[in-house]
């Protein structure tokens, strides 16, 4: 039986380790089945990180299909709740699963919308690639230049006067 001291949402945050856990043991079935726990309503929250994974997961099973719907009901459940504004990097890896769900059968013009949507949301390196790819997919290469042009190197790479002088070669 369940201990009525443990609330919960630490209740929720072990069945989602345990589908991690079960995710690195590359047994998708059973991370599937353990995040969908740990998202269902009797664990008393929807978690945005949690169907992210609920959607990842069917790819890695060669179920793309239920990826793409289980990732249009979460985007809408999202949109509704008004979860995608207050939890915008879950919502952008959200969109961005379900986007790598509509490359894996080929809906490449719903996957870049999908991209582009995850950009929005989340401006970073990861998402700048992400949309990249799919521009350069839908034949769009001088858009896709023109993005990852906004990744910046590493900062250690850019100062060349700090590494310099952390080595003690002469500028």
């Amino acid at each position: 039986g369940q201990s009525a001291l443990i609330p919960t949402l630490l209740r929720a945050s072990a069945v989602n380790n345990l589908g991690n856990a079960y995710y690195y043991a590359k047994k998708y079935g059973f991370a599937l089945e353990a995040w969908k726990q740990a998202n269902s309503p009797s664990l008393g929250r929807t978690n945005l990180s949690s169907w992210s994974n609920i959607i990842a997961a069917p790819v890695l099973l060669d179920r793309p299909q239920d990826a793409i719907a289980e990732g249009e009901r979460a985007k809408e459940w999202a949109a509704k709740t008004g979860k995608a504004l207050v939890e915008p990097y879950q919502y952008a890896g959200l969109v961005g699963n379900l986007a790598f769900a509509k490359w894996e059968v080929g809906d490449f013009s719903n996957a870049l919308a999908d991209f582009a949507a995850a950009h929005a949301f989340q401006e970073d390196d990861l998402t700048r690639q992400n949309l990249a790819l799919a521009l350069i997919l839908e034949k769009r290469s001088d858009d896709a230049q023109r993005l990852l042009r906004q990744i910046a190197p590493p900062a250690g790479l850019t100062n060349i006067g700090s590494r310099c002088k952390l080595f003690g070669i002469p500028r």
